[in-house]
């Protein structure tokens, strides 16, 4: 009996630390896994705001009624809306990184893309703002690769009925 017991006594003392070693390796796992899910939901976080942001410089252009306003400064004016969340360019910007350079916006006075666009009910004149691209930083760089999130763009009728 005293040689069972010696041998469980030896197998307990061979498997000591091998619960700690399990432990690190699935803790590195789990920290690494949920690292990588934060960095996704930021960068869908940053795509989900321009989206916002774009959309809310359309909507912007196209109530702009001052006649004393010229079409690069109606521009411009959308422009610091989509980047800074307002027409002052004086907030800092709705995402890190972005300025009002990395936006455009398409005018039927002076683009025909958008011009005289036929529709179901005859024809319309449309703007466009969109952002090419948004290059997404991660907080571990080190870790994660940068991210380059894909074209924005929003069309609206230049006119509402």
């Amino acid at each position: 009996m005293n040689a069972i017991c010696l041998a469980g006594a030896v197998r307990r003392q061979a498997q000591r630390g091998a619960a700690a070693i399990e432990l690190a390796l699935i803790i590195m796992l789990m920290v690494s896994l949920t690292m990588g899910t934060v960095e996704v939901g930021r960068a869908l976080q940053d795509y989900d705001i321009l989206t916002k942001s774009v959309r809310a410089a359309a909507r912007y252009y196209t109530t702009l009624n001052d006649a004393t306003l010229t079409i690069s400064q109606r521009k411009a004016l959308a422009k610091c809306v989509a980047a800074y969340a307002n027409p002052a360019c004086t907030a800092p910007s709705v995402v890190p990184g972005v300025t009002d350079s990395a936006f455009t916006v398409l005018d039927p006075a002076t683009d025909d893309v958008v011009k005289l666009v036929a529709s179901g009910s005859g024809t319309l004149d449309l703007v466009t703002v969109s952002i090419a691209s948004y290059a997404f930083t991660p907080l571990v760089s080190s870790v994660f690769p940068a991210i380059t999130l894909g074209p924005i763009s929003v069309t609206v009728p230049y006119v509402f009925f």
